[in-house]
């Protein structure tokens, strides 16, 4: 293989790897959505079921609509079926973790000089005779930002005396198997075998014990993004929360429709009828 083909090798390789990343955050994102409408609507029958609790008897407060309750249980179970299906679209060969391990180079320190800059805002006040100056200034400070983000992001991935190196990248993948144990044992032992021989009741996550298993997915996915994208932006809202993964969110109002289910549920119909 001569040089040009191989650098064509490697720009190939990277071009996957992208590929991959946007791949699996899609994935990820189109999971996560349901956990949002499960969660205000488990909220939502607990209020009903308190307000009934209040003005009647307890033998006359319950679920009213099952088929419409087992549709949301069954939905939750999904949700962790698919959620480590996402997981072992990262860890498996030929996922974006396999393909890291592989080129361990793609995960190493960004220097501030391979940043390229977008421009930088001039103001009028600025002399013209310092102009040169002054924009090079400012885009040294952007170089700087951008790269000390990138690097940032690297440290919650490998530590930086394991940047680039295979090693770094299995410490990785082992690190993220080992947070995720927990949406495993809840699959493989309680979802997606219910009626098997190794069915175990305590693996059973409720929604706020599956928090963290979000929050490990978003911090691996989002650090992941930084380094390998380098973007510009900071894709988070104006109170920090990110918005990489808010892509695929329902078009339908979380809220209302979450109150709707948890309306029909308990009392057998929507009030909004």
């Amino acid at each position: 293989m001569n040089a040009s083909s191989s650098r064509l090798a490697v720009s190939e390789q990277r071009d996957e790897i992208l590929e991959k990343l946007g791949e699996v955050i899609g994935f990820y994102s189109a999971t996560k959505r349901r956990y949002s409408l499960l969660l205000v609507t488990s909220k939502s029958v607990s209020g009903l079921l308190a307000q009934h609790q209040e003005g009647k008897s307890s033998q006359n407060v319950g679920i009213k609509n099952d088929a419409v309750y087992q549709l949301v249980c069954d939905s939750f179970d999904m949700l962790v079926i698919d959620l480590l299906s996402v997981r072992q679209a990262l860890i498996k060969d030929g996922g974006l973790l396999c393909l890291l391990k592989k080129n361990p180079d793609r995960l190493r320190r960004c220097e501030a000089s391979e940043i390229e800059t977008v421009g930088v805002h001039i103001g009028s006040l600025v002399d013209v005779e310092d102009l040169e100056r002054f924009v090079a200034e400012a885009e040294d400070r952007q170089r700087k930002q951008i790269a000390q983000k990138i690097n940032s992001a690297l440290e919650l991935l490998v530590p930086s005396g394991e940047s680039g190196t295979k090693e770094g990248v299995e410490a990785l993948i082992k690190r993220f198997i080992k947070e995720t144990e927990p949406l495993e044992r809840d699959r493989n032992r309680f979802r997606a075998h219910r009626y098997e021989q190794n069915f175990n009741k305590q693996s059973f996550q409720p929604l706020s014990t599956l928090k963290a298993q979000l929050d490990a997915f978003e911090r691996l996915l989002g650090a992941l993004h930084i380094v390998l994208e380098r973007p510009i932006d900071d894709f988070v809202d104006e109170d920090g929360e990110s918005l990489l993964f808010e892509e695929r969110m329902f078009v339908a109002d979380i809220q209302g429709t979450a109150e709707d289910l948890a309306d029909i549920i308990v009392n057998g119909r929507t009030s909004k009828q």
